[in-house]
């Protein structure tokens, strides 16, 4: 099944949110201490993605 194998990849690839750990597809900086990730909408600084996907 390899459309299978391919939709159940993808989500993979996300990074994933610090906050609840979902696939994160956006971020949107809301101010210089603030940004919010989509679509769960949780609050973390900007950046915590970049440092966390450095690991």
């Amino acid at each position: 099944m390899p459309a299978d194998d391919a939709d159940s990849s993808a989500p993979d690839s996300l990074p994933a949110c610090p906050g609840c750990g979902n696939p994160v597809t956006m971020t949107a900086t809301s101010g210089p201490i603030t940004a919010v990730v989509a679509p769960c909408g949780c609050q973390v600084a900007p950046g915590a993605l970049e440092s966390s996907d450095s690991e």
